[in-house]
């Protein structure tokens, strides 16, 4: 869900039997929808957890309860679909293949290179690795008061994530996208140190 819509994903150079997510993340379509892939030869060792009324073999005679699952991707179906959802995330994803995914993997990238060039430099410790090949749109850095700090970004305008690891420390994550700008990054360095200028 974080990859799809912001790197570009090639199954067959990837080795990739099966892919899914959802796309109301980074492939910006609206919640409650999201695509599978999976490589054909795979398919009919798969069967699925639910039978919906359109996995099935002869679905269309409903007095006559064959389970046999269909030959192909058809047996995930669960039956009616998010019509609506389907039409946004057809729309977001052609934007996104206009845009070019390659343009949008190298921007981002781009965008995480000056977060942790600048949260580095303020004295935040950056867990994300700094090598570009090694990282993408996410910068995850820790920071102690991350609530408190939620608060002050969200009334600068900044929307970030929290996180905890196993021990309980806390950490802030950027997530960013083709559409954010240098100015949107550096925002955020900017916010927490007004905030803490703001406590001393």
């Amino acid at each position: 869900m974080q990859a799809a819509g912001v790197i570009p994903i090639d199954m067959r150079a990837m080795n990739i039997s099966a892919l899914v997510s959802g796309g109301q993340k980074s492939l910006m379509g609206p919640p409650g929808q999201g695509f599978m892939a999976i490589r054909a030869d795979l398919i009919e060792q798969m069967s699925p957890v639910m039978v919906g009324p359109l996995s099935v073999i002869n679905h269309e005679h409903w007095l006559d309860y064959d389970l046999t699952l269909k030959p192909n991707a058809r047996r995930f179906d669960m039956g009616t679909s998010n019509i609506v959802g389907l039409a946004g995330l057809l729309a977001s994803v052609e934007l996104l293949m206009e845009a070019g995914l390659a343009h949008i993997a190298d921007w981002v990238t781009h965008l995480s290179d000056i977060a942790i060039d600048d949260l580095t430099g303020k004295g935040y410790k950056v867990m994300t690795p700094s090598a570009r090949a090694e990282h993408a749109h996410i910068v995850t850095f820790a920071l102690e008061r991350s609530q408190e700090a939620l608060e002050h970004l969200r009334t600068r305008g900044v929307i970030l994530r929290a996180h905890r690891d196993r021990s309980g420390a806390n950490y802030l994550r950027i997530s960013s996208h083709g559409y954010n700008t240098v100015d949107d990054i550096l925002r955020v360095g900017e916010a927490l140190e007004e905030m803490k200028h703001e406590q001393h």
